[in-house]
């Protein structure tokens, strides 16, 4: 079992803790860190796993568009830890179909584990940035 200083998490705007000793993927201190930064702009955390090599987390948002209907945007954010590098991407989504590619991508990479609180840091940042901006609607 876990101690309570391993399972704790950053507040929002502070650095993620990442335990060495942690069983847990970078993306879930990552996830616990920007869920507070995005639910004021309506985004949850819908889940996180592993695929291809790649821990990932993804977050979503109801959006009500006039011309488009209700849809959805997602955040979703994958680590690769072979490469050391975090990438993610906006999309917009409609009735579970991707309408575009995505609309935003963004990269980090760090050299030592050392770097990651702040580079998880940074990731927050980039997608409560996002969260702010409109989505690009696609045209007709």
């Amino acid at each position: 079992m876990r101690s309570d200083a391993e399972r704790r998490t950053a507040a929002p705007g502070e650095s993620p803790t990442v335990q060495e000793s942690s069983r847990e993927p970078p993306v879930v201190t990552l996830a616990q860190s920007c869920q507070g930064l995005l639910a004021p702009h309506g985004f949850w955390l819908e889940r996180y796993g592993s695929s291809l090599g790649l821990n990932w987390v993804r977050f979503r948002r109801v959006l009500r568009d006039s011309a488009m209907g209700v849809c959805t945007q997602v955040f979703l954010v994958a680590h690769d830890r072979e490469s050391q590098q975090f990438l993610a991407d906006d999309y917009l989504v409609q009735d579970r179909l991707l309408l575009d590619e995505a609309d935003r991508h963004a990269a980090w990479s760090y050299a030592d584990v050392d770097e990651l609180p702040a580079v998880m840091q940074a990731v927050c940042r980039t997608l409560q940035e996002w969260a702010t901006l409109p989505p690009r609607i696609p045209g007709p």
